[in-house]
């Protein structure tokens, strides 16, 4: 079915980057936006997210995130809320449900402390 996503098709790195620094998604960074975002491609059923947090410091900065799912580009505003406050452990893998259609994912940290987003799966 061309509406789930395929893990074994990830998306091109260049589907997005921040538009801060210009680095690709996959690339681990604080965002002093306290956004982060990547476009699937095309509508898709996002059954899950996988985060994991670093271990070496600042694990705070995957804490009380928001995850939005949806069809806006370019800013996690219009683009459903499907999870709050999210919080993933330092050195833990955390597999978020989702269940929902949407194109674009973003994570969003609304606090001054920013946000630090190594890899999503």
């Amino acid at each position: 079915d061309s509406s789930v996503y395929n893990k074994q098709a990830p998306v091109s790195d260049l589907s997005y980057a921040d538009s801060t620094t210009g680095r690709p998604w996959a690339e681990c960074g604080q965002y002093t936006s306290h956004t982060w975002g990547v476009d699937l491609g095309s509508e898709v059923y996002v059954r899950y997210v996988r985060l994991q947090n670093r271990n070496d410091c600042c694990a705070e900065r995957l804490t009380d995130v928001d995850i939005y799912l949806g069809s806006t580009a370019e800013t996690y505003t219009g683009n459903a809320l499907v999870k709050s406050d999210v919080s993933v452990s330092s050195n833990v893998m955390l597999e978020v449900e989702i269940n929902a259609l949407g194109r674009y994912i973003y994570l969003n940290r609304p606090s001054a402390a920013g946000l630090t987003v190594c890899n999503g799966v």
